[in-house]
C-alpha cells in the first residue's frame, strides 16, 4: 500500500514541478500511474485468493482471468515506459534545434498508444499462456533496448 501513496505523492508533485520537457514529464506519469496500478491489481488478486474464490471455478475463473491480464498489463507497461523514455530522447536529439520550444504532443501520443497496445497484448498472452516461463519479456525489453541505443 505504501507504492500505491507513493505512486500518488509523485504524480502530485510531477504534474507541479515543470523541470522536463512536456513528453518526457508524461511519460514519466505514466510509468509511475502503471506502477501504482499495477500494486492495485496485484493487491485485488490477492484478496481474491484470500476471499476463497477458486480458480476452477467458473466465476473465479473469469475474475482472476481480467484481473490477472490487467495486473500484467500494468506490470508490462511499466517496463516498456523505460524504452519509450529512450525513445522519446532519440526524438529530443534528431530535433535538437526547436525541440524545446514546440510541444510535438504526437511524439507522446504516439509513443502511449504503441506501449498501451504491446502491454496490452502481452498482458493477456503472459496470463493466458504463462509466456514469462520462457522468458519473453525480458528478452523484448533487451532487443528494444539495444535497438533505441542504437538508433540513438
Amino acid at each position: 500500500m505504501f507504492v500505491v501513496i507513493l505512486a500518488a505523492l509523485l504524480l502530485i508533485v510531477s504534474r507541479r514541478v515543470k523541470v522536463f520537457h512536456e513528453n518526457l514529464n508524461a511519460l514519466m506519469q505514466f510509468a509511475i500511474a502503471f506502477i501504482g496500478f499495477s500494486f492495485l491489481t496485484r493487491l485485488l488478486l490477492a484478496v481474491c485468493e484470500i476471499a476463497g474464490l477458486q480458480r476452477e471455478s467458473e466465476l473465479g475463473g473469469i475474475a482472476f482471468a481480467v484481473v490477472g491480464s490487467i495486473w500484467s498489463t500494468f506490470a508490462y507497461a511499466s517496463v516498456f515506459v523505460v524504452v519509450s523514455i529512450a525513445i522519446e530522447r532519440g526524438f529530443a536529439t534528431y530535433y535538437l534545434s526547436d525541440y524545446e520550444r514546440r510541444s510535438r504532443s504526437a511524439i507522446r501520443v504516439a509513443l502511449l498508444v504503441l506501449i498501451i497496445v504491446t502491454s496490452t497484448i502481452l498482458g493477456v498472452l503472459d496470463w493466458k499462456y504463462d509466456i514469462t516461463v520462457y522468458d519473453l519479456p525480458s528478452m523484448i525489453v533487451i532487443v528494444i533496448s539495444s535497438a533505441t541505443v542504437s538508433f540513438t
